[in-house]
């Protein structure tokens, strides 16, 4: 029996590039590598987050392409951080894409965030949980008081730079915070 056959529906897999190799087998281009990768999770119901320069998330119906990283988190640990961050935002009850968009996000953000001051070459894995706390303040800017986050905005406001450039004027808060205004929300 295949053993993908007794993974939850949903679950998701941070595969690097020899694990992932071992799912679907050998490629030849990218094209090739995402139709295995979605043949796959549309068989077993799976959401992959493909690690790379850029990273993809893929649920076998849509592909999503991370905004933030940089060459720093090819470094040990890093897709551990990277799998403890998604779990965090499964424990706080967010469905399982979006755990796994969020975590995505806020991975990339706390690398580049932490090679700021450490510089690329650097940087290792245990850098990342003090700047954490720094990007975390990206996925509170969309939240009325004791509601979770608003998926579509957020994305659409996280992976578009003309969005992001725009809004750069709008930001408000205390200590480096950058919150959104209701008024950026309205437009």
């Amino acid at each position: 029996k295949n053993l993908l056959e007794l993974l939850p529906e949903k679950t998701i897999l941070t595969p690097h590039k020899k694990e992932l190799e071992r799912l679907i087998g050998s490629w030849k281009s990218e094209e090739e590598k995402l139709k295995l990768i979605g043949t796959l999770a549309k068989k077993f119901s799976l959401i992959f987050v493909i690690k790379g320069a850029p990273t993809h998330i893929f649920d076998g119906e849509n592909l999503y392409k991370n905004t933030t990283g940089n060459p720093a988190l090819a470094t040990a640990g890093s897709g551990d951080s990277l799998s403890g961050i998604i779990t965090s935002f499964l424990a706080q009850g967010y469905k399982p894409l979006e755990a796994s968009l969020f975590g995505v996000y806020l991975h990339g953000l706390t690398a580049d965030i932490a090679t700021s001051a450490t510089g690329y070459e650097s940087f290792i894995a245990s850098d990342m949980p003090t700047p954490i706390g720094f990007g975390s303040t990206e996925f509170h800017v969309l939240r009325k008081k004791d509601e979770r986050i608003y998926m579509p905005y957020l994305w659409v406001m996280l992976s578009d730079a003309h969005i992001l450039e725009a809004a750069q004027g709008m930001f408000s808060g205390s200590a480096g915070q950058q919150r959104v205004t209701d008024a950026f929300l309205k437009k």
